[in-house]
């Protein structure tokens, strides 16, 4: 039985291989007698695009509207500075914190996010879309990270496409409501989930959101915010629009619910390889058993 061995690259240095691949590949197997696969390579230079896009902003509440016992807000801002009790981060399965939102939260908030997600992968094995996992944030401003897996759909995709997988959407979104309940949070942050490198539409990811936190059944008396966060004007927008047409017009009179004042400190693992920046992890199994998206990887056979 032929062994197999798949090894994550950190995007910082996932250029190095991509740009070297063809006299990479060749060494494997001249050298080694391993045949090489490489997993990402074309998402890679679209991912450092699409995180090195995003600016930085000042904090800007442009809608609060209390519904039940939930005070629903639209912001402008940068979720790694934005100051709540958990921010959510748009996690692929394998909970590899490549491109985009996820990139940032793991650069701002430390290596310990990378790490401790590393071994809730090895332990618990991929994140099923709509599922959630939480880890503690590290160095940023907040005490958690609910990293939910949204849907994926193609770059040229159909109305069925999206119809089909926007339950999923739903799910993780009330996944993520259900964290904050299980972990007693006054306040958290969720963006416009799988609408960046997962190519579901902005204006029906808006929709599904903004109508999963209306419909969900908060039990607790306590009183929880929601606050649709991102730092681009299309994303705040649509947020804004279903917003106003699901709950009404903003009440500017509406009390924020301040976030929990405590930090708790991120927990470490032991359990991982660190070579300078670069997390290694190796799997010992059959490569097509294995579902990792939006990231990058090699299979030595």
């Amino acid at each position: 039985m032929n062994e197999q061995e798949i090894l994550p690259v950190a995007v910082d240095k996932a250029h190095i291989v991509q740009e070297s691949w063809p006299a990479l590949s060749e060494i494997l197997q001249t050298k080694f007698d391993c045949i090489a696969v490489a997993h990402g390579l074309n998402d890679i230079s679209r991912a450092r695009e699409w995180s090195t896009s995003r600016k930085p902003v000042s904090p800007e509440k442009k809608y609060v509207k209390r519904h039940k016992n939930v005070l629903v807000s639209v912001w402008k801002d940068d979720l790694t500075t934005h100051r709540v009790d958990a921010v959510v981060n748009a996690a692929n399965e394998g909970l590899q914190h490549f491109g985009g939102l996820a990139l940032a939260l793991s650069e701002a908030g430390g290596p310990q996010i990378q790490m401790k997600c590393n071994e809730i992968i090895q332990s618990k094995g991929l994140v099923k879309t709509g599922d959630c996992v939480v880890t503690q944030a590290g160095s940023l401003p907040c005490n958690y990270i609910i990293h939910a897996v949204g849907p994926h759909v193609p770059k040229n995709h159909t109305n069925k496409d999206v119809e089909k997988v926007a339950p999923l959407l739903t799910k993780a979104v009330n996944n993520i409501l259900k964290c904050t309940e299980e972990k007693d949070l006054r306040s958290v942050a969720i963006p416009a989930l799988s609408s960046g490198l997962f190519n579901f539409p902005l204006r029906k990811c808006a929709e599904v959101i903004v109508c999963a936190v209306e419909r969900y059944p908060f039990a607790r008396r306590q009183p929880v915010e929601v606050r649709l966060v991102n730092n681009d004007d299309p994303s705040v927008d649509a947020m804004l629009r279903q917003c106003t047409d699901i709950f009404g017009p903003s009440d500017p009179t509406a009390a924020v619910t301040s976030t929990k004042s405590d930090r708790r400190t991120a927990e470490v693992p032991v359990s991982s390889v660190q070579i300078g920046s670069v997390t290694l992890h190796l799997k010992k199994g059959h490569i097509e058993e294995e579902k990792v998206r939006c990231s990058f990887w090699l299979c030595l056979v």
